[in-house]
């Protein structure tokens, strides 16, 4: 049986034109997809969903690896006690939040989990 691996994707709320302009989009880069499928495995694209400590468990539930994408804009630098020196686009807060609340899950659970330039592992 191919294992099932749950891929977080990207969100603009629609006030980022280069990313889906207007309207609000999940979006995630092709090769993450491709990269799953080559080694055997059934890519699941995570979008951030608005109850992320609800949601977080019953996606592990479901999936037998998760992979945490690289997206461009950073962690904002607020959310681990430091301050903003440099002007950056930060990841939007649906999405870490998400992929925080994931990262402690599968950690408990025990599942397994790869980060793209996140910092998260």
């Amino acid at each position: 049986m191919r294992p099932i691996i749950g891929i977080t994707s990207d969100y603009n709320d629609g006030d980022r034109p280069e990313f889906g302009g207007k309207i609000p989009t999940c979006f995630l880069r092709d090769r993450y997809v491709h990269a799953i499928e080559a080694i055997g495995g059934i890519p699941l694209i995570l979008p951030p969903l608005a109850s992320p400590s609800k949601s977080a468990r019953s996606i592990l539930e479901r999936i037998d690896g998760l992979l945490l994408t690289g997206s461009g804009p950073d962690i904002d630098p607020e959310i681990y006690g430091e301050r903003r020196r440099f002007p950056f686009k930060t990841v939007h807060p649906k999405r870490f939040l998400l992929e925080r609340e994931l990262v402690r899950q599968a950690k408990k659970k025990g599942c397994r989990f790869w980060e793209s330039a996140a910092g998260c592992s």
